[in-house]
């Protein structure tokens, strides 16, 4: 199994929360402020959806402030936002504080690039790669070029490059983009969650290529960061978490992996509801249940995993991906016409396979053979992102 998909970094605020007004700014300015200081306690108190809507006022009443200000409070917004799951609405208001960015500091300032690797970050998760590849390219390029060159800043960057790299299966170039961010995070200083979050997405790429051995330490050592230097229910905590299962299952210690990968679906939920947050994670415990042949407990969670999956994304290969695990477990379940009918879905979603010949499975009675032949079918279309 790999760890196919991973939520991107949250990444440092590069507009400081206690940001001020200048000098000269008016009581809307002041308004603004106040409403993301209240933003801020609500965030504390883990009531996202309440600040979402506080820092949506404090955008309208900051129009006419700073652009820092108001680029600050589009960022906050956005974070809110992908912590309830609303990730369009997310990356419209990070479209947004992008083009603020622009409009003040010019397409090649820090402040840009920093806003241009925020945005990627967000569109990788609704599975824009292409459009989240060109900003981080871009972004890299800004920061190489820029008087000074800012070593987080450019380590971020290298990291949701790495991200992407391992969603296209360019599994050596997320290597090398992963191990050249760790090296720059921990010039910095060693013991930060920045190096943790590097060493997370390294460890994450180890983990695709099979190198247990290799990614192991590296995200023992990332939790146990985070842990100490942020907090135990940190979200940024949760792809390392499922990378460490996804070792513990290969080695069949199935009890460790059901506990780190189950915590990381504890994180991800929104405010303990199922959401498509931690639905990468699901999927992953799914897997994990599938290989134990714990076919009720991965019952319990993959229909209604799935249905989420498909309204969130709609079509494509991500989504190709969820189907294909329903599709397993109701061909160990000996649901014939189940598995098939969702091995054509998968099929249908990678773009593959004759349509003609898939609507004609409809004219007789599913059976074994044909779910096997359809199951072939599906790992060949999902190389080199399967198994």
């Amino acid at each position: 199994m790999k760890l196919r998909l991973i939520l991107p970094l949250l990444f440092l605020q590069y507009f400081a929360l206690a940001g001020t007004a200048p000098s000269h700014a008016d009581e809307a300015a002041a308004r603004a402020l106040e409403l993301r200081r209240q933003a801020d306690e609500d965030v504390r108190r883990g009531d996202f959806a309440g600040a979402s809507v506080l820092l949506r006022d404090a955008e309208d009443a900051a129009s006419a402030a700073s652009p820092d200000l108001r680029i600050a409070i589009s960022t906050d917004r956005a974070d809110t936002l992908e912590h309830v799951g609303a990730w369009p609405e997310a990356i419209r208001v990070l479209n947004n504080g992008l083009g603020a960015a622009q409009a003040a500091f010019g397409p090649s300032d820090w402040r840009t690039a920093a806003m241009q690797v925020r945005l990627s970050s967000a569109e990788v998760v609704i599975g824009h790669f292409a459009s989240a590849e060109a900003r981080l390219r871009g972004a890299l390029r800004a920061q190489q070029a820029a008087p000074v060159c800012h070593k987080s800043e450019v380590a971020l960057a290298l990291a949701t490059l790495a991200i992407v790299d391992m969603n296209a299966g360019r599994l050596a170039d997320a290597e090398s983009d992963a191990y050249r961010a760790v090296e720059i995070a921990e010039s910095v200083d060693p013991e930060t969650v920045d190096v943790a979050n590097m060493l997370g997405v390294l460890g994450g790429v180890y983990v695709s290529e099979g190198l247990s051995s290799r990614a192991y330490p590296l995200l023992t050592r990332s939790i146990d960061i985070f842990e100490r230097k942020a907090s135990a229910s940190d979200v940024r905590l949760a792809p390392m978490l499922v990378g460490r299962g996804l070792i513990s299952a290969r080695e069949s210690k199935f009890a460790t992996a059901e506990q780190d990968i189950a915590r990381a679906v504890a994180i991800l939920d929104c405010a303990g509801a199922p959401c498509v947050n931690a639905d990468w994670a699901r999927l992953h415990l799914a897997q994990v249940y599938l290989q134990e042949q714990k076919l009720a407990e991965a019952d319990a969670i993959l229909p209604q995993t799935v249905e989420r999956q498909r309204r969130f994304l709609g079509s494509g290969r991500r989504l190709a991906f969820c189907i294909r695990e329903l599709a397993r477990l109701r061909a160990m379940q000996k649901r014939w016409r189940e598995a098939r009918d969702l091995y054509r879905e998968t099929l249908v979603n990678t773009g593959s396979g004759d349509a003609a010949k898939l609507a004609s499975l409809d004219r007789h009675p599913a059976n074994e053979k044909e779910v096997r032949h359809l199951e072939q079918q599906v790992r060949a279309a999902l190389r080199p992102s399967a198994d």
